[in-house]
């Protein structure tokens, strides 16, 4: 695993996201302009109860990862297990779904039809695991296939079909399918040994400690349920989302240490956790700003309807921001640890970060669940949906500052590594000055037409204007950036 070009495949697949999310907001597009706000918030349950129903496969997925990327080849097992598990699943969400539309306003055919999705996310989520593990650079291109396929599929089952939410399934269902094909095809050669029911009975016998550090990624997403069953509404459920898929668009700058938990783990120096570090901020903090700035004209754009949540999406933009650094921080944490390289007793387990890291989100997790049944409780009688969708996004900021300093302090103490706060500064300062730009030119380049055809464009080129000015100032203040710069135009001719 030491061939792990650690800055390169994270790079590739920033960049290569930075692409899906045009495709994801074109997809976005055609889904929220064309399904009612009832279809919308059914085609967000839907997704919510398949992520609950991926984490199960991490008993397999997390020990595929660490032991792949140390050399031992446990990829068809993996594969296999997961396949089975996929189909298993079926029953489980069918149950889930129908507590789901018994509670609220979710459209019960649609929320059955989709139990198609459940196999093909869970076996490409596995393929996903087994080629980060050896070839991260690689899980960019499946992003890009993925992307580039459900634009056409949703036009067609969607928007011409006039299929609403049910074309919507099969649209996904269709995208999925081609990027796993594809993925089969680049892990074809980690799939070919022999079943090993020994590597699958010691995937069974420290379930407890996978299921235990899993536990946290099904209680995260929770809260849409606890939303979902103490409001009973499903619109709700469709104005969050909206404003999510705006303001989790920092997100995807977590993708810049793609192959940094490989590498860690195959024992690669601290130095690469500064410098994902810094190559986060750099992508990060414009996108922040990008998030707050144009909230409510991407709102507009996904459908006039969602408009009035835009402070909503400034709050997520925030929380989505330091959730990525305390993921960040977690997997250094993970890769650092070396407990699983000898056989070691479950006291030594205990004591270390696989048990210690998911301990502390079980914490943060269970506190914040808390205080938001409480909330939403309160705010059934006495406040309007979207004042309760801001007090939602509210919460999770003020959750996710804490933790995340605290995780810091742990890693520094570990570690000894700085954070890298000129280059921080240097970037909030250019992000700054990019948000500026927007608040002088904006009035008079962006009109709130009703027509998507007649106010998309200037939004875009509202966006380029941002995008040169961030990209133009910190290339004038900053060399690191201007080396990468360099460096990937160098890159790109050399492939050509």
């Amino acid at each position: 695993m030491s061939n792990v070009r650690v800055t390169y495949s994270g790079l590739l697949y920033f960049l290569i996201g930075l692409s899906s999310i045009v495709t994801g907001f074109v997809f976005s597009l055609i889904v929220t302009r064309t399904l009612s706000a009832d279809e919308f918030g059914t085609w967000s349950l839907i997704n919510t109860i398949i992520g609950y129903l991926v984490v199960s496969g991490s008993f397999i997925n997390y020990w595929t990862i660490r032991e792949m990327s140390r050399g031992i080849d446990s990829g068809r097992t993996s594969f296999v297990s997961n396949l089975f598990l996929g189909f298993g699943l079926i029953p489980v969400y069918i149950a889930i779904a129908i507590t789901f539309f018994e509670n609220s306003d979710a459209i019960p055919e649609s929320m059955i039809f989709g139990l198609v999705l459940v196999p093909l996310y869970i076996v490409s989520n596995a393929l996903t695991t087994i080629n980060t593990s050896f070839q991260p650079q690689v899980v960019s291109k499946t992003l890009l296939v993925f992307e580039t396929s459900r634009i056409p599929t949703a036009l067609i089952f969607v928007y011409f079909l006039e299929l609403g939410l049910d074309g919507a399934i099969i649209a996904m269902f269709l995208s999925f399918l081609v990027k796993t094909i594809y993925q089969l095809f680049l892990v074809r050669s980690k799939i070919k040994s022999k079943f090993q029911i020994s590597y699958f009975k010691n995937w069974i016998k420290l379930s407890w400690l996978t299921m235990y550090s899993s536990g946290p990624n099904f209680l995260r997403t929770f809260d849409i349920a606890i939303y979902t069953l103490i409001s009973s509404s499903i619109i709700g459920i469709a104005f969050y989302v909206a404003a999510g898929t705006i303001g989790k668009l920092v997100s995807h700058s977590e993708k810049i240490s793609l192959g940094l938990n490989p590498k860690l783990l195959s024992g690669g120096k601290y130095s690469y956790i500064y410098e994902n570090l810094s190559l986060f901020l750099l992508f990060a903090l414009p996108i922040v700003g990008i998030s707050v700035v144009f909230s409510k004209p991407a709102l507009f754009a996904l459908n006039p309807l969602y408009q009035e949540a835009w402070v909503v999406v400034v709050f997520l933009a925030i929380q989505t921001f330091f959730l990525s650094i305390v993921n960040l921080l977690q997997n250094s944490l993970i890769g650092i640890e070396t407990v699983d390289i000898q056989p070691n007793t479950t006291k030594n387990y205990l004591k270390s970060n696989l048990f210690w890291i998911p301990t502390f989100r079980y914490v943060k997790l269970i506190v914040y669940l808390i205080v938001l049944a409480i909330m939403f409780f309160y705010a059934k009688e006495n406040l309007s949906q979207i004042n309760t969708l801001t007090f939602w996004a509210i919460i999770g900021v003020v959750i996710e500052i804490p933790y995340s300093v605290f995780l810091w302090k742990k890693l520094k103490k570990i570690t000894l590594i700085t954070f890298p706060y000129k280059s921080g500064i240097k970037y909030l300062s250019t992000t700054i000055l990019m948000m500026i730009v927007f608040w002088v030119t904006s009035d008079k380049l962006i009109v709130y037409h009703q027509s998507i055809f007649d106010f998309f464009p200037n939004l875009v080129l509202q966006l380029l204007i941002c995008l040169s000015v961030y990209i133009g100032s910190t290339y004038l203040i900053d060399e690191k950036f201007k080396t990468l710069t360099k460096s990937i135009i160098k890159e790109s001719f050399n492939k050509f």
